[in-house]
């Protein structure tokens, strides 16, 4: 099973917390910031440890998507991409429409980015086991894609 850092806004950390507990349940090695950020460690170097793992599940809602701190995830990750010659190490998954409806990102090629990509669709709890089913099976379809 693949290595995934979890990048998401602080209103949506106890969607993030499930997600990381479901994930590691099932084997998949994970940054979560509460519990893998050392402390004294300066935000900026814990978020270059996005280039340490497989890939990067993007939490895109309204609530996440316009924060700093997502969005400079976001932009490593896909330099990231650009510096391996195209692969693809990120994974969104939509809480809401917010990233497909109304986000206007300042960096307009952001949305692009994500919107060439196939969204997993989180919204609505009924969703939540069958979508995770689903991530899992991508992540671990993924990892054997790019050995």
């Amino acid at each position: 099973m693949s290595s995934t850092f979890i990048s998401y806004g602080g209103p949506d950390e106890e969607f993030a917390k499930k997600l990381n507990s479901d994930l590691t349940k099932y084997g998949v090695n994970t940054f979560f910031f509460p519990l893998d950020a050392n402390f004294g460690e300066k935000l900026h170097s814990t978020m270059h440890r996005i280039n340490d793992y497989d890939r990067t599940i993007l939490v895109c809602s309204k609530d996440s998507l316009d924060r700093p701190g997502l969005l400079y995830e976001l932009e490593k990750t896909i330099e990231r991409e650009v510096r391996e010659g195209g692969k693809s190490f990120l994974i969104p998954i939509a809480l809401d429409d917010y990233v497909f409806s109304e986000w206007k990102p300042e960096r307009e090629h952001l949305r692009s980015e994500i919107l060439n990509r196939v969204v997993a669709d989180f919204t609505g709890k009924e969703n939540y086991e069958k979508q995770l089913h689903r991530l899992l099976q991508s992540l671990d379809k993924l990892k054997s894609k790019h050995r």
